[in-house]
């Protein structure tokens, strides 16, 4: 079954088997993911049956983009989150499935996109019909076409913007888009590619705390981590694994807030605690506590160059970090 009507390309695609070009190729699809499918789906690659081949054959590889959508089924979050380049042909697989490669992986987005926002559906191929009939429309269609407009107004929600678009192709895609939305395709690409970088350097876990997250897919981990900048974007600093800690969210606020800082001794870095971080802000009425001691050591990626610069470090200590008491 073939998905609905997708943004056409002036120029033509070709079948991956050489039969007759194809009349319009896709720039974005939807692809379903879901836990319990039966389909051998990973960060870096999506399986699919046969029904779906028409779809595929008609994206550019390098060039298409999968918007990842997560149905409710089994604990889903019924949400757009995460996306991925399509870098190659369909491939046939044993059992008469195929699969293509997504690049360099999943991309999670900074916040899940809901399948719909105050009673209207997101997809714009759904907003002509009555709730009850949008499960009908998208049945047998876990892989779908999606207009460029659809497909950047979700991209935007996704990373608290308005409309945005990748960087992949970056300048056959920022030379079509307004100013305002050209000036946000650089960062998109680099905020989500930062994140992502850090994380995995750390193997998903807080370097202060130690709580992991699991192997959860990039797509599952909003919430859980985040990736913290050591000098902070708005002081000139870089998105690189080197200027970036995981941590949790609180613990990311208390850093950001220079209430705690960070000291290299040896081959370890250790804790320095402000006067201003006071018992409350990390022990809860329940007795939980959030340990970020005076003189604990972070746990660090196993790659020297994937652990924080000294640099960084040293700007944190003399620009963020509070020193004294108030």
């Amino acid at each position: 079954m073939r998905a609905g009507a997708a943004h056409s390309r002036c120029r033509p695609g070709v079948a991956s088997d050489g039969r007759k070009p194809l009349a319009a190729t896709v720039e974005f699809v939807i692809l379903e993911m879901r836990e319990g499918s039966g389909y051998a789906d990973t960060a870096h690659r999506y399986e699919f049956p046969r029904r779906y081949l028409g779809v595929f054959e008609r994206v550019v590889p390098g060039e298409g983009v999968a918007l990842i959508y997560e149905p409710r089924m089994n604990g889903g979050r019924q949400a757009y989150v995460a996306w991925a380049t399509i870098t190659s042909h369909p491939k046939q697989e044993a059992g008469g499935l195929y699969t293509v490669d997504l690049g360099q992986g999943l991309v999670s987005f900074d916040k899940p996109v809901p399948f719909a926002m105050g009673g209207s559906p997101i997809e714009h191929r759904l907003r002509s019909l009555e709730r009850r009939q949008w499960g009908a429309a998208l049945q047998g269609r876990a892989v779908r076409g999606i207009p460029r407009e659809n497909a950047l107004e979700i991209l935007g929600l996704g990373y608290g913007h308005g409309v945005v678009a990748l960087s992949w192709p970056a300048e056959e895609v920022a030379a079509d888009l307004p100013e305002r939305d050209r000036q946000l395709v650089s960062r998109l690409n680099r905020d989500a590619r930062f994140r992502d970088g850090v994380l995995m350097a750390y193997d998903f876990r807080c370097a202060v705390t130690g709580l992991a997250a699991g192997p959860n897919p990039a797509s599952k981990l909003y919430g859980l981590l985040e990736a913290a900048h050591v000098r902070p974007v708005s002081n000139q600093g870089p998105d690189q694994v080197a200027n970036g800690i995981s941590m949790t969210p609180t613990v990311h606020r208390l850093f950001d807030s220079g209430l705690f800082t960070l000291v290299p001794k040896g081959n370890e870095i250790l804790i320095k605690r402000s006067p201003l971080l006071i018992p409350a802000m990390t022990t809860s009425p329940r007795g939980t506590r959030i340990l970020i001691e005076e003189g604990f050591a972070l746990q660090l990626p196993a790659e020297p160059e994937r652990r924080p610069s000294a640099e960084f470090l040293d700007f944190h200590r003399r620009e963020i970090f509070q020193s004294h008491a108030a």
